[in-house]
């Protein structure tokens, strides 16, 4: 498989909310599905 990164493509950081800035050390992608984990990690460390 070939990953593409596009410097001003759409980045994807798991959160349905949209940010100009993020968080140093934030986990970012250009694959949406990607993101969907990013959301579960995030869910699983509140708990």
């Amino acid at each position: 498989m070939i990953i593409e990164i596009k410097d001003d493509g759409i980045w994807y950081h798991g959160s349905n909310i949209k940010f100009n800035v993020l968080r140093e050390g934030s986990t970012i992608t250009q694959w949406k599905p990607s993101a969907g984990l990013f959301r579960l990690r995030i869910t699983n460390n509140i708990l």
